[in-house]
């Protein structure tokens, strides 16, 4: 009969470092999708079509807008030309067949002259309505402003 060897076991020598199971090492990302995505979203503005159009997701575009600054800085660069695109056709289209195009160009590049004016104003009036008089209360349940009302007691 032969004898079995008792199987031996290695020793970890002290300078090894243990593998860690699952963790990859770090890669640079892929960029190789940066100019097609961003020459759609210059054209039109449309961060889902760019993303189709690049053959990515549109959450990769938004994590590398988020981690890269340059590539934000791109990606803003293209949408303000797409904007200026679709301006420029807003213009063209306003001076041949819409009023209504003219007037919403003219309400956003001059609106301190064109713009819709509301003037809000609001008024804290602390009121012990147990020392208003009846006629006081008439007044203000008929409409009348509480400020006025109250003016007219001081005089």
């Amino acid at each position: 009969m032969l004898s079995k060897k008792p199987a031996s076991k290695k020793k970890a020598s002290p300078k090894s470092t243990p593998k860690k199971r699952g963790v990859r090492p770090a890669s640079a990302p892929d960029l190789s999708w940066h100019p097609r995505f961003l020459e759609i979203l210059g054209s039109t503005c449309n961060v889902t079509l760019a993303a189709r159009g690049a053959g990515i997701d549109k959450k990769t575009a938004y994590n590398h807008y988020r981690s890269q600054p340059d590539f934000a800085a791109q990606w803003d660069e293209a949408k303000e030309s797409a904007l200026e695109i679709l301006e420029a056709e807003a213009w063209n289209r306003a001076r041949k067949q819409s009023d209504v195009l003219m007037i919403f160009l003219l309400k956003a590049n001059r609106p301190e002259k064109y713009r819709e004016r509301y003037e809000v104003a609001q008024t804290s009036l602390n009121i012990n309505w147990d020392d208003l008089t009846e006629e006081e209360l008439a007044a203000i349940a008929g409409g009348e402003n509480p400020v006025t009302v109250l003016s007219k007691r001081s005089r």
